[in-house]
Formats: C-alpha cells, structure tokens, sequence
C-alpha cells in the first residue's frame, strides 16, 4: 500500500491534469467512442482477417475521429492521406 501511495503521490499532477485542464476529460469515452466501431464491424463481418486490415481500419477510423474532433472536412483528410507522397 505504501508503494502505491508514493506512486501516485510522485504523479499526482499527471494523475490530476484534468481538473487544472478544462478541455480534458476525466474518463475515457472518447478512446471507448473510437474502438467502438472497430469491434462492431469486426464482430458483425468477422471483418480483419489479418492484422494488417485491423490497423489500417484503424489508422482511417482514427483519421476519421480526428477529423471530426478538429472540425476539419473529413474527405479532405482521407484525400490528402491517398495522395500523400505523390505531389
């Protein structure tokens, strides 16, 4: 108990960010939000026969989030994806 104790006592600020930071959350409903639609497609299509498909789908649903997060226009993010590299 002792070891726990000083554990979290040395990250306290890090363990307590959230409530000097107004734009962080508490919870993580944001990162359970973004694996959500992963794990639906992958259990309803038995979707991600190899690892591979799994992290692409990943790297485009994380795109996707972001996109939305920011207010960015998301086809314009999947688009300069596609075309990165060949400018």
């Amino acid at each position: 108990m002792k070891k726990t104790t000083e554990k979290t006592l040395s990250k306290q600020e890090c363990i307590l960010y959230f409530l000097q930071q107004s734009n962080v959350t508490s919870d993580n409903n944001g990162t359970e939000k973004a694996i959500r639609n992963i794990k639906v497609n992958q259990k309803i299509s038995a979707q991600f026969k190899s690892l591979q498909s799994a992290n692409v789908s990943t790297v485009i649903r994380y795109i996707i989030d972001n996109s939305i997060k920011n207010g960015n226009n998301v086809l314009y993010a999947l688009n300069k994806i596609t075309t990165f590299g060949t400018e």
